[in-house]
C-alpha cells in the first residue's frame, strides 16, 4: 500500500489537467423554445435570465431567440449558432435592452469563463459590450464595441483597453480566465481567422454575474447582437486528483 501511495502521489505530480464543465447553456435549449423571457434558466451552474429594455415599445428594444447569420448583411459562413439558434438582443431610437445571468457555482481560481458573440453594424454613438462583472457591477474584462471606431475594446474595470481586434460581423469567441484572486486573463478571436488579443488584468471583489447590453446599435435584423454558448470550465488542482487516485485505490484494496 506504501507503495501504491508513492507512485500516486508521483502519478499528480505528472498529471495533465482536465477541464470539467460546471455550468453550460446555449440557446437551443427546449427552455427557449417559446422565446426568451426573463425567468428562463436553460442548462446548468446558472441562476435565472434577467432581461430588460429601457422602453416598454417593443418596436425599439427587446430580445428574441433566432439565427445570427442575419446580421451585418449576412456574413457568413462563420456564425454562432447551435442547431440554427442564439440569443439575440435589439435596440435602436435611442434606447437599450439588457441581459443578465448570475452564476449559481462558486468562482474558483483556473476557472474559464467563455461565450460567443456575433454582432451586426453599430450605427455611430452606439455601442454592444458583453461579458463577466462583480457583484459591484465592474467589468472583468468585457468586450466593447462603440460604433465608428475601427476595433474591438477590452473592458479592465473604468479602463478600455484597444484590442487591435478588427470589426466583423462574422463572430468571435471569448474567454476569461481568473488567473489568481485578483487577476485575470481575457482573450477575443475572431471566428474568421482574422485576429485575436489577449489582455491580461486585475480586479477586486467577487465575479457573479454574465451581462450582455445592446445599446442603440440601431434599427433593422442587420444591426442585431447575438450571444451565446455560454460556459464556466474548471480545472481540477492536482490534490485533488490525488485524492481521487486515493480513493479509487482504496476501494479497489478492500474488493481484494
Amino acid at each position: 500500500m506504501n507503495r501504491l501511495l508513492a507512485l500516486l502521489c508521483l502519478s499528480a505530480l505528472a498529471l495533465p489537467s482536465f477541464a470539467a464543465i460546471v455550468a453550460q447553456d446555449n440557446a437551443a435549449d427546449a427552455v427557449y423554445n417559446d422565446g426568451w423571457q426573463t425567468g428562463d434558466n436553460g442548462g446548468f451552474g446558472f441562476n435565472a435570465w434577467n432581461l430588460t429594455a429601457s422602453t416598454a415599445n417593443a418596436s425599439n428594444a427587446g430580445r428574441f431567440i433566432g439565427s445570427s447569420l442575419g446580421n451585418a448583411g449576412g456574413e457568413g459562413p462563420q456564425n454562432i449558432d447551435t442547431s440554427g439558434e442564439a440569443w439575440g438582443l435589439y435596440a435602436n431610437s435611442a434606447n437599450s435592452s439588457t441581459a443578465i445571468r448570475t452564476f449559481s457555482v462558486p468562482v474558483e481560481v483556473g476557472n474559464v469563463y467563455s461565450f460567443n458573440l456575433d454582432n451586426g453594424w453599430i450605427d455611430n454613438g452606439g455601442a454592444i459590450t458583453a461579458g463577466f462583472y462583480t457583484t459591484a457591477n465592474v467589468s472583468v474584462g468585457a468586450v466593447d464595441f462603440i460604433g465608428g471606431n475601427p476595433n474591438y475594446f477590452i473592458k479592465d474595470g473604468a479602463t478600455n483597453v484597444n484590442s487591435g481586434v478588427g470589426f466583423t460581423g462574422k463572430g468571435l469567441t471569448y474567454t476569461m480566465t481568473v488567473t489568481s484572486a485578483t487577476t485575470y486573463a481575457a482573450t477575443l478571436t475572431r471566428l474568421d481567422g482574422g485576429g485575436t488579443f489577449t489582455h491580461n488584468g486585475t480586479f477586486s471583489g467577487v465575479i457573479d454575474k454574465f451581462q450582455v447590453f445592446n445599446t442603440n446599435a440601431g434599427g433593422g435584423g442587420e444591426r442585431n447582437l447575438y450571444v451565446n454558448s455560454l460556459a464556466i470550465d474548471a480545472v481540477p488542482e492536482p490534490a485533488t486528483m490525488l485524492v481521487l487516485g486515493l480513493s479509487a485505490a482504496l476501494a479497489a484494496r478492500r474488493r481484494k
